[in-house]
């Protein structure tokens, strides 16, 4: 038999152990399989960076992101808090939030009412997330659980190329 993991476990409220925690271990077979990241599409240009830098006039400010959908677990108004404090620290600073759902408009909202709207930018849910990740200083994942953070191992291979 095959074990079977939720896709999803934010959602399902769950983690890889709890899940493994409450199913029988008998006859289990693990099969690995490649992560599904085209580490091509991860290649670093200081050209694009450039050009993505000046689309989001971003030219002379710290660029920080989180890459992630807007629900609770993720942590977008923790994110905003430490970001307003650590703007006493760096003026210049930019948080581009990458993503979209249901809590967006929440967090505009709070954006909006701590004074930051000048420093924070919405960038929706893009299909160009690997030329952005490459445009940044900073990635950030605030998230109160992941199981494997995908979006961490995509910076990852931005700044850390092989």
């Amino acid at each position: 038999s095959w074990m079977v993991m939720p896709y999803n476990y934010e959602e399902s409220g769950t983690s890889a152990s709890y899940t493994m925690e409450r199913m029988p271990m008998t006859d289990i077979a693990i099969r690995w399989t490649n992560n599904a990241i085209d580490i091509e599409r991860y290649s670093y240009t200081a050209q694009s960076r450039d050009i993505i830098r000046k689309q989001l006039k971003l030219e002379n400010n710290t660029a920080i992101c989180a890459v992630a959908r807007f629900v609770e677990s993720k942590q977008h108004s923790f994110l905003i808090d430490i970001f307003k404090e650590y703007l006493k620290y760096d003026s210049k600073a930019k948080l581009a939030l990458i993503g979209s759902g249901e809590l967006e408009d929440v967090i505009k909202t709070k954006v909006n009412d701590v004074h930051i709207n000048d420093s924070v930018i919405f960038l929706g849910a893009r299909s160009d997330v690997a030329e952005l990740l490459g445009a940044m200083d900073c990635f950030v994942l605030p998230s109160l659980f992941e199981g494997f953070p995908l979006t961490a191992v995509e910076y990852a291979l931005i700044i850390c190329p092989f």
